[in-house]
């Protein structure tokens, strides 16, 4: 007896990304993962949903790229008068002290005036307006970066579009310069065929 032959079988197809529940997935995927795949696209689970983004076209890609550079120069154009003013005031007498020997003893008690003068000065109304500025500035270029992020990374590219209702609620470490240089390093890669290590 003959068994008729089968036709080729053709795969199912994948399932669609869904969004998941912490509470549904087993423990090791629970917590925050980015996973960078051999196809140019990147896996990333954050709050125990799973978004799939998508690798951007190359216009994307140099839009990507103009905009957070422009974010990071108008970060770097705001501070630059603020450091400034703060190694203005400080700088001058950090080198005096740092120029002074302190071995030797007959340096001893300049270099006690001269850190009495650093500490009235870093302790002054005006070096601690300008250090909150620097605070304030930072956290206002941080806020601005969480949003690029949301917006044009995750909102742009993600499939399924991740619900994001405040990006203050986004893990610290997208801020990270590093992650965002890989993330657009990987995504301007070649990407592998199947079978390709």
């Amino acid at each position: 007896m003959t068994t008729p032959e089968m036709p080729d079988a053709v795969p199912p197809p994948e399932p669609p990304v869904v969004e998941t529940r912490t509470d549904d997935l087993p423990l090791e995927f629970a917590d925050e993962e980015v996973m960078f795949r051999k196809d140019g696209t990147v896996v990333w689970r954050a709050g125990g949903v799973r978004t799939v983004l998508r690798r951007p076209k190359f216009k994307e890609l140099r839009v990507l790229h103009e905009e957070i550079n422009t974010l990071a120069e108008e970060s770097r154009v705001a501070r630059e008068p603020l450091q400034t003013r703060v190694r203005e005031m400080s700088d001058p007498l950090q080198e005096a002290i740092r120029a002074l020997d302190p071995e030797d003893p007959q340096n001893g008690a300049r270099i006690i005036e001269l850190s009495q003068e650093l500490r009235d000065v870093q302790t002054s109304p005006e070096f601690l307006d300008l250090q909150a500025a620097l605070r304030k500035q930072r956290d206002e270029a941080d806020d601005a970066l969480m949003e690029w992020f949301a917006e044009s990374i995750l909102r742009r590219l993600g499939r399924p579009v991740p619900r994001i209702e405040d990006v203050g609620d986004l893990p610290a470490w997208c801020l990270d310069s590093a992650f965002q240089r890989d993330l657009l390093q990987h995504w301007a890669s070649v990407p592998r065929r199947p079978g390709v290590v």
